[in-house]
């Protein structure tokens, strides 16, 4: 039975790495098509991304999602 829990740790480790290189991947490609960055210069968000994981990538997510230029409401 030691075995297969074993196994069964790698692979949920191995999912996780899989996700968290997904995720930084993408904050990468949002990062490189942004049309203006802001809070920091582009090569810094970059730093944060890769290095600060997977908070640095959330981070990056809210900021430009904050910054985000708002619609008018219709009236």
């Amino acid at each position: 039975m030691g075995g297969f829990a074993a196994s069964v740790v790698a692979i949920a480790i191995l999912l996780a790495l899989v996700f968290l290189v997904a995720f930084i991947f993408f904050c990468l490609v949002r990062l490189a098509n942004a049309d203006e960055v802001r809070f920091l210069p582009r090569w810094a968000w970059a730093v944060a991304i890769v290095c600060v994981n997977p908070l640095g990538g959330a981070v990056f997510l809210f900021s430009q999602w904050l910054a985000r230029p708002r619609r008018p409401v219709p009236a």
